[in-house]
């Protein structure tokens, strides 16, 4: 980190790396500064915990058709598969049958039809607006869609949802979508366990103080998450906009874990299968099964209730998870299990939560949020990124437009 610096970025996310790549290739002097002792943010895999690699956080490449990484992974002749997972649906008494999942996913369908026209409405609503009563289908919706957004549609805007853009289809990297922003990540300067503590932009520079010292630079970018900056974790000095500070709190993360849970043989007969339960409570899990063939499950909780049982620990996110599973695969596969690994993220103090989401009635702040504040300190990352919020691509977007927003200025253009 010594020697004169252009810019520097805190936060070795998706969006921190496309911004420091962006910089790079335009001849800047660029660190990246990363508070963990790893890159890549909330899109993390790692192998060690169950001996299968498994994504903790982003494993979708979503709206492949216009995903960066989606030509990345290409160049790097890295092969892409699509999606492609068959719907199971656990009633509590057996397995549903094929018309009872296509009327579930029929009811699904027709409740994003309908938040698509409230999202050209006059008024923000929110997206439990649109979701059709019906004593089975309404439960599972709800909990699928707070999987899907970290947030229950209660509390989700309906505007925000209408934004939102995915139309190309999914793909997923076998070795991990965590991985592969990994590789994205070679070559760029970046500081290891350097927590960023304050920054004074009060002069004609930055400086930047870390647990590590301080750096001086000519402009900064502040890619960490919103519920960070929230909670003041980096003071700043003086202080920043009201506008910007209320959108930190108007844009939060929503709630999202996972539990994985590996086996020593195929327990399930399934290969790549999405399993729902019928429920009627916010505690609920579904579950990816074997994914790419491997002896794993993988479940999702998200919303009040994925925030509420990670405060309880590990052991109990995980023994919920198996207790799903043997409610429908049986208490024989308690015996197969060889290891599992729950997330943290709702607590982990450089996260504080899954991705971002639109409070009712503060879709804009996305917009005010990606102005840059005078002439040397910005922001970016996936909250930013209006169409493509919550997604990898959305934050490297973001942080490609952030750094040739830098370049600009530090280019002495009007």
């Amino acid at each position: 980190m010594l020697g004169e610096l252009d810019v520097v970025i805190v936060g070795a996310g998706s969006a921190g790396l496309s911004a420091a790549r962006t910089l790079c290739d335009a001849g800047l002097a660029v660190v990246v500064l990363e508070a963990k002792r790893r890159i890549g943010g909330r899109a993390y895999t790692e192998r060690e915990s169950v001996g299968i690699p498994w994504d903790h956080g982003a494993h979708w490449l979503h709206d492949q058709g216009r995903n960066f990484f989606t030509e990345f992974a290409t160049a790097l002749e890295i092969a892409l598969e699509p999606v492609v997972e068959g719907k199971r649906i656990w009633t509590g008494k057996g397995w549903a049958d094929a018309g009872y999942v296509r009327d579930y996913e029929a009811y699904c369908d027709l409740v994003f039809d309908r938040i698509q026209r409230l999202g050209v409405a006059a008024e923000d609503v929110p997206v439990s607006d649109a979701v059709l009563d019906h004593f089975q289908f309404r439960p599972m919706f709800e909990s699928w869609y707070a999987a899907l957004s970290g947030i229950e549609p209660e509390r989700s805007s309906v505007f925000d949802d209408y934004r939102y853009l995915d139309d190309t289809g999914n793909r997923r990297v076998r070795c991990g979508y965590g991985a592969l922003l990994a590789r994205y990540g070679d070559g760029i300067p970046i500081s290891l366990s350097t927590l960023v503590q304050g920054i004074d932009w009060s002069g004609s520079g930055v400086a930047v103080e870390t647990s590590d010292g301080t750096l001086r630079a000519k402009a900064v970018i502040v890619t960490v998450s919103n519920n960070v900056l929230a909670a003041d974790a980096i003071q700043f000095t003086p202080r920043l906009p009201a506008p910007l500070v209320e959108a930190f709190s108007n844009v939060p993360l929503g709630e999202a874990e996972k539990a994985a849970i590996a086996f020593d043989r195929d327990v399930f007969g399934l290969d790549d299968a999405h399993v729902a339960y019928v429920h009627d409570t916010d505690e609920a899990v579904r579950f990816q099964i074997r994914p790419f063939g491997e002896n794993i499950a993988v479940g999702y909780m998200a919303g009040g209730f994925a925030k509420s049982i990670s405060k309880s620990g590990e052991d109990e996110m995980t023994a919920f998870a198996v207790d799903r599973l043997v409610d429908a695969f049986g208490a024989d596969i308690r015996n197969t299990i060889t290891a599992t690994k729950a997330t943290g993220w709702c607590h982990d103090p450089h996260i504080l939560g899954g991705y971002s989401t639109a409070r009712l009635g503060h879709t804009d702040d996305r917009f005010t949020l990606a102005e840059p504040v005078g002439e040397r300190l910005y922001f970016a990352g996936e909250a930013h990124a209006v169409d493509a919020y919550g997604t990898v691509h959305g934050a490297h977007n973001s942080g490609v437009e952030t750094a040739e927003r830098v370049i600009h200025q530090l280019n002495g253009a009007s």
